[in-house]
């Protein structure tokens, strides 16, 4: 790590590991193609994506699909009107905690905080490896835009950004000590209400590493909401494939034959302290649990006829919604939380 000035901030320059660039990139340039292509809105997400690369209508559509389930399941939990105990209303003013893990250039934090009804209402943690986290964080500070969103009182220490409202933060997700002592600097609440997501983070972890962090979700807080979106089927065809075609660029599925189908998934959480546990494949989803309007919109942004190979790819990944509830409000919640998820 190289530590030259970078301007008035503390920000210090760093060496880049090509891997978690790539993988970080490539996403980010997929959802701009869908946001570019016209399938969904993302006002802040060119502020990150310094190039636009046109992917195919196959690849628009599953980064439209992913976002727009993931997008409603966040918006249903901050929605809810999940019971906290009175000490809680009253010592803090959030009544909600997100904690993105491998964030990226994920842009969901902004694009919350245009919707006036969530305004001051919840807190948003983002974790991700230093070099992921110095080009984000880079990107706020040059930008009025983004920080404007942010409010005052922001401080970029180290390669890290801290708000009233927002934490960006460098960490190995591997070393779960590390990853809670984060959390807790910044200020997470073991009894508020939190959900955490992953997107395509956990499938990359060794099986061991990714259980401590569901078992630390599923332990440590009082009412906690999981979502987590990866890959599933890797013994058949197409999925013997897909993990060799990402094990040749580098990074490989360290997690999918550990937990290849929907039913080990949905073990695997409520072995490590989550009580509600649903899987759903993504064809599922996109025909259950998004709308008919979503969908309908989605067919009139390009031409599309390759309904075989759209539903053989979004078999191949899942969504999981899990949560557990052990506050005074318990029986209470439940029933609330069951409605929020898939």
């Amino acid at each position: 790590v190289s530590t030259q000035s970078t301007g008035n901030t503390n920000i210090p320059r760093v060496m880049f590991s090509t891997e978690v660039v790539v993988t970080n990139d490539d996403a980010a340039l997929s959802k701009f193609s869908a946001v570019q292509s016209g399938y969904y809105e993302d006002n802040f997400l060119h502020y990150f994506v310094k190039k636009h690369q046109k992917r195919p209508p196959l690849m628009n559509r599953g980064y439209f699909a992913r976002v727009a389930a993931i997008t409603r399941l966040i918006t249903n939990f901050l929605s809810a009107e999940i019971a906290l105990d009175e000490d809680i209303k009253t010592e803090n003013r959030f009544t909600r905690q997100i904690v993105s893990l491998g964030a990226g250039f994920d842009t969901t934090y902004f694009r919350l905080k245009q919707d006036s009804k969530f305004k001051g209402s919840f807190s948003y943690h983002e974790l991700d490896l230093p070099e992921v986290v110095h080009r984000k964080a880079m990107s706020i500070w040059k930008t009025p835009a983004l920080r404007s969103v942010l409010g005052e009182n922001v401080s970029y220490e180290g390669q890290e950004v801290h708000g009233s409202d927002y934490h960006l933060m460098s960490v190995d997700l591997r070393e779960i000590e590390k990853v809670k002592e984060k959390l807790t600097k910044a200020g997470l609440h073991s009894r508020i209400p939190t959900l955490f997501l992953s997107e395509c983070v956990l499938i990359y972890l060794p099986p061991e590493k990714g259980d401590n962090l569901i078992q630390f979700v599923g332990n440590y807080f009082s009412t906690s909401v999981f979502v987590n979106y990866e890959q599933i089927n890797p013994n058949d065809k197409f999925g013997e494939l897909m993990v060799a075609n990402i094990q040749k660029q580098g990074y490989p599925l360290l997690s999918i034959h550990k937990f290849p189908t929907i039913e080990s998934q949905a073990q695997r959480y409520r072995d490590n302290g989550f009580q509600h546990v649903v899987v759903k494949d993504m064809v599922d989803i996109y025909k259950s649990f998004l709308s008919q309007e979503e969908r309908s919109r989605a067919d009139q942004v390009e031409r599309f006829d390759e309904w075989e190979e759209w539903n053989l790819i979004l078999s191949h990944y899942v969504i999981i919604s899990a949560f557990q509830d052990k506050s005074k409000q318990s029986q209470q919640n439940q029933s609330i939380l069951i409605k929020c998820g898939l």
